[in-house]
């Protein structure tokens, strides 16, 4: 199965994967590029509106498919307030 590749910020805003979701079978997994040098994120469509986050370099983990779209959302808003801010969280919301 290939995997679809996205770009946070421009091609891919964290709301879209609600859109992706339901269009997903399961095991269907995307790629989310995070903006600056930091890793890529795996998405992957489980059942029951859950998916499985999984940071590149990291362990995975099974996520309700809103806190999800909440810690996409997270990045995305320090990351345009403020770049080492953004920095000091990204570890800390793409591990949960």
């Amino acid at each position: 199965m290939v995997t679809t590749v996205f770009q946070m910020g421009e091609n891919f805003q964290p709301h879209d994967v609600i859109a992706w979701y339901l269009e997903a079978s399961l095991g269907e997994a995307i790629t989310v590029k995070l903006p600056g040098r930091f890793a890529a994120l795996q998405l992957i469509c489980c059942d029951n509106g859950d998916l499985h986050w999984w940071p590149e370099g990291g362990r995975g983990v099974t996520l309700p498919l809103d806190n999800a779209v909440a810690r996409l959302s997270m990045l995305q808003e320090v990351r345009s307030r403020n770049v080492g801010q953004y920095a000091r969280h990204v570890q800390q919301v793409l591990c949960p």
